[in-house]
């Protein structure tokens, strides 16, 4: 996940590199013997693993693991990590046998990466940019109220026009390159 592009990359190549946001978004590491997972830097837990104190060792999985046991230290998960992030460790289960870490699709319950869900951890990932930066998201209820309402769909498409300003009006046209009658009473 850490590659980059290149000099004269392929095709195929930059679309990977292109997606890796999507990737990383969608995928999860799974435990196996925690030697490849870095506790605060790779995605293992559902949050961002919360420390007791300021001190944040690096640290990969396996330091948390007994390695005569095979279990979770919870001497150790109790004595550098809060409550929550503790449950959730805890809650992990361990192999018996030393298979490695692996990193898996989150997204669905096959835990394998398809194009559907892909497709749908980019659209959660548009439709939270443009909240970010748009007045989306105090919009977002009355758009829902249009489309709910009990009318003919020609009416919801004139109220969505009205209110998204691209009713064909003189302004609009002209703001186009429409050549309109400036004194047309009809297009005002």
């Amino acid at each position: 996940m850490d590659a980059e592009l290149g000099n004269n990359p392929s095709y195929v190549w930059r679309s990977l590199l292109a997606a890796r946001d999507i990737i990383t978004k969608g995928s999860l590491w799974r435990v196996g013997d925690g030697r490849y997972i870095e506790v605060l830097t790779h995605k293992w837990l559902s949050h961002k693993p919360i420390f007791l104190g300021e001190n944040q060792p690096s640290l990969h999985v396996s330091d948390l693991i007994d390695g005569i046991t095979m279990q979770w230290d919870r001497e150790k998960v109790f004595d550098l990590f809060a409550n929550q992030t503790q449950m959730e460790i805890l809650a992990i289960p361990l192999s018996w046998t030393n298979l490695g870490d692996t990193l898996v699709w989150k997204e669905n319950f096959a835990i394998i990466f398809t194009m559907k869900t892909a497709y749908q951890v980019a659209l959660r990932l548009k439709e939270r940019s443009q909240i970010k930066h748009s007045r989306a998201s105090s919009d977002r209820a009355t758009w829902k109220k249009i489309w709910a309402l009990n009318v003919p769909p020609k009416v919801r498409m004139f109220v969505w026009r009205a209110c998204s300003n691209i009713m064909p009006t003189r302004e609009n046209l002209h703001r186009k390159k429409v050549k309109v009658d400036p004194w047309c009473e009809i297009c005002c």
